[in-house]
Formats: structure tokens, C-alpha cells, sequence
């Protein structure tokens, strides 16, 4: 007798999608069967008409837990993370103190330990310019690093130490220290120069109003930055990740350097899928993100992006903040970031239930992309020996998102996607095999989660 089944879905992978029923002892995935298969088990699922895909892994989070409890916990972050179909979260380094020393690291396992609803993975911040510090870093089980190429904001100092590397120089000293971990290396890609620039001429001539966040950091101070990362990612040999890419130039610049054989992987956000920048002037504060949301022509491309394989990851980008740090009059006063973990999945199987793009592309960027480029080898597949984490999408029910019914402590910010009606509704969400959200409401309990590192 086998702990779960799950009956008669459509088994999604990144290949294909085939009917069948799913087996599942002590947490792992035991056997993909035919349907209707003769066993038995303690606990079944019927999936019937519904598709059946891998737990989405999100490699782009921002809890900062446990700093800042009065945005957001491993509690509430791992509880949305779970009503959004996500099952692990790739949190990143930026939290008070920063995590780029060994001791930070262990402290935001230990406290993520007793609380996390799904598992979690770490990155570290990479600035260093020592193989032995990026080695001793790499022991405590993180699955990459972070890095920004431009400064910290000024009051945020502390959230940033060992992660900011604002001249070329130091890119390349701290990518060839991180090439020798073998882990890839997340770096925000905007150029420091231009952008310091951009922002000191656009509030030197502007009004503070919300479209000249975007003006201030234009395209090419994206492109200029990937273009600079691929150049010295391949004379170092480190393995890139671009994080939130949000423009087309950006994009192409990042297939050029596939092409050429850079090792780099491109993921992109589902603000930047779902939005262009008059959402920026209707929401300000509210739709203010770094890099700012763009044209609709470079909302097209990365769905095109995602549609030919351009694009490895589409990730949330989870960034909380309160209530009255979004709601400024001027948006040089708002700060940037947003929550998404409630939403980026959904966006995703939406377009695919509209067939904009297919079940399988959903699969590879919310799961298989993620969760092979980090290393985590028992995630984002459905197939004997990996994580029973999974999800039960039913195609032909709608839902309208509801700040009201959101985990995040900071759900009233959840603007952009208010009242936006997906096509696609999570039915079930397993994580190794425990159900943690049953369509209505999270249902699992603190300290599930389990920190999962490169191996896992």
C-alpha cells in the first residue's frame, strides 16, 4: 500500500504530457502507472480532467526573514508560497544582517526551520574576491550567489553588505572566485553608471510622477550590463544567472550569448508578463519594481521568450514592503518591490489553459528550468525518486484574485493583480506528498519545510 495516489490527471512534464496515475511513499515519488492502475494507498486523489505538474520552484524570493517580521515571516511567505502552487522558494540574500557570511546563513536556517510551510533553498551574497570565502560559503549549502551591479540604496546599507559590486573590476574578480564552487551566480543587471546617471537628470527636470521610474532606468541600462556580464562570464567560466530580465534588448542579448556558449540562464517575472509601464502610471508606488516594467512590445517578447526556450525561469521576484512604503505621492519615495508569490504561477498556467503557450513550456520555466539550474535534483519533475511536490491545476475553472484571501502580510499591496481573473484554478498542492493547500486554504503546518540544497 502506497501513502498517496494521485488518479487519473494529465501528467505534465517540460517533454510531454501523458495520463496516468502518480505513487507516493515517505514523501517521493514511487511509481507513474497507467490509470486505473490496481493499488491501493492510505490516502488518493482524483484528478480527473485536471493536469497534473510538478510544484513550481521559485528562485527569486525576498522574505528578508527573519529581519523585518512586520513585512514578512518564513511563516507567511512560505504560506503564500503554498496557496500560489509553489513548493520551494530560492530566498535571496538581501535581509538585515546581509547573508553573506557563513554564521547569517546558518541563523536564516535555522529560524526558516521551525516555521517554513515548503522547503527552502539559500543564495549567499558573492561579492569576494577569495576562491576560500566563496568555498566556505558554498559548505553551508546555498545554491548560488547574488550579486547587484550598482550601489546599495542609502538606507539600506546593511541588507547589502557582500553583495553590491558596482565596478567591472570587482564583477570580475568575484565571478572568477565564484566559478570555482561550480554554483551559478545571480546578478542584477543594470549598470551603475547609467543608472546613477538616469535617476540624477530624470528628478533633476520631473514631478515625481510614477513614469519617470521608468525613464530614469531605460532599457539600455539593462543591456548594457548583460552585455558586460556575458562578456566576463565567459572569460571567467562562471555560470550566470540573469535575474528578473525585462526587456527585449536585454532578452537577445542573453540569446547572443547563449548561442556563443556562455553558460548564463534567463529568467524573467510575471509582472513583466502580465504588465507594461501604464500600469506603472496607474498604480505608481504600487507598480514600482527595479528594473521598472516596460513597453508592451518587451511584454510580447518574453512571452515569445518563454514560447522558444529563451527564457529558462519565470519567478516572482517576492518583495515585501508595507502598506505606507508603497503609498507616496512621488514615486522617487516609494520603494521597489512587490509581492508575487501568490500570483506568478497562476499567470503562467493562465496562459497556457488560453494556449498561449502549452503546459509543457509552463512546466520547464515554473519547475524543471529552476530547479536543474540550482542544482536541486529531486525538484521539478513528476518521475520515480524525485519530491512528491506537485500540484492539481482543474483547466475550466476561473478564479479573480482577492488581496482579502492572500497569505502575505503584506497582501494589500498586491494591486497590480486585483480583480484580474485567471483561467485555471489550483485544486491541489502536495509538498513531498503533504497536502498543503486544498484549493480553498493552506492547510499544512510550520516547520514542514526542510532546507534543500545542490543534490537534493
Amino acid at each position: 500500500m502506497f501513502d498517496v495516489v494521485v488518479r487519473r490527471g494529465s501528467i505534465v512534464s517540460a517533454q510531454e504530457t501523458r495520463p496516468g496515475d502518480i505513487a507516493i511513499t515517505d514523501g517521493r515519488i514511487v511509481a507513474v502507472m497507467a490509470p486505473g492502475a490496481p493499488v491501493t494507498a492510505k490516502r488518493e486523489y482524483d484528478a480527473a480532467g485536471c493536469y497534473v505538474l510538478p510544484g513550481a520552484v521559485d528562485a527569486h524570493v525576498h522574505s528578508r526573514a527573519p529581519a523585518r517580521p512586520d513585512r514578512e515571516t518564513w511563516e507567511s511567505a512560505t504560506q503564500a508560497a503554498a496557496r500560489g502552487g509553489i513548493t520551494t522558494i530560492i530566498e535571496m540574500p538581501t535581509s538585515d544582517p546581509a547573508a553573506s557570511t557563513p554564521a547569517v546563513l546558518q541563523n536564516r536556517v535555522r529560524t526558516a526551520l521551525q516555521s517554513a510551510y515548503v522547503d527552502f533553498a539559500l543564495y549567499a551574497g558573492g561579492v569576494t574576491d577569495s576562491a576560500r570565502v566563496a568555498a566556505e560559503l558554498a559548505a553551508e549549502g546555498i545554491v548560488g550567489f547574488k550579486i547587484l551591479s550598482h550601489s546599495p540604496p542609502p538606507s539600506r546599507v546593511r541588507e547589502f553588505v557582500g553583495l553590491c559590486a558596482v565596478s567591472n573590476a570587482q564583477l570580475y574578480e568575484s565571478l572568477q572566485a565564484i566559478a570555482t564552487t561550480g554554483l551559478p551566480c545571480a546578478v542584477h543587471a543594470e549598470d551603475e553608471s547609467l543608472l546613477e546617471q538616469g535617476v540624477q537628470r530624470t528628478r533633476a527636470t520631473g514631478t515625481g510622477h510614477p513614469l519617470e521610474h521608468a525613464r530614469s532606468r531605460p532599457p539600455y541600462v539593462e543591456a548594457v550590463s548583460i552585455a558586460t556580464l556575458l562578456v566576463l562570464t565567459e572569460e571567467t567560466g562562471a555560470r550566470l544567472h540573469l535575474p528578473h530580465v525585462s526587456s527585449a534588448w536585454g532578452l537577445q542579448l542573453a540569446l547572443e550569448g547563449k548561442r556563443k556558449g556562455v553558460d548564463v540562464s534567463v529568467e524573467t517575472c510575471a509582472h513583466y508578463l502580465c504588465f507594461d509601464e501604464s500600469k506603472l502610471a496607474e498604480l505608481g508606488g504600487f507598480a514600482k519594481v527595479n528594473p521598472p516594467l516596460r513597453k508592451a512590445a518587451d511584454r510580447e517578447a518574453l512571452w515569445e521568450g518563454i514560447r522558444t526556450g529563451a527564457v529558462d525561469i519565470v519567478a516572482s521576484d517576492h518583495g515585501p514592503y508595507l502598506y505606507e512604503e508603497k503609498d507616496k505621492a512621488s514615486i522617487w519615495e516609494a520603494q521597489a518591490g512587490n509581492p508575487g508569490l501568490e500570483a506568478v504561477a497562476s499567470v503562467v498556467y493562465d496562459a497556457a489553459v488560453r494556449g498561449s503557450i502549452t503546459f509543457n513550456q509552463a512546466a520547464a520555466v515554473l519547475a524543471e528550468g529552476p530547479a536543474q539550474r540550482f542544482g536541486l535534483s529531486r525538484k521539478g519533475r513528476l518521475a520515480p525518486g524525485f519530491d512528491a511536490d506537485l500540484v492539481i491545476i482543474d483547466p475550466d475553472q476561473k478564479w479573480t484574485f482577492d488581496w482579502q484571501d492572500a497569505y502575505s502580510l503584506v497582501r494589500r499591496n498586491y494591486k497590480m493583480y486585483q480583480g484580474r481573473e485567471f483561467h485555471g484554478k489550483l485544486r491541489t498542492v502536495l509538498s513531498r506528498g503533504a497536502l498543503v493547500y486544498d484549493g480553498n486554504k493552506v492547510v499544512g503546518g510550520a516547520g514542514h519545510g526542510r532546507y534543500v540544497t545542490p543534490g537534493d
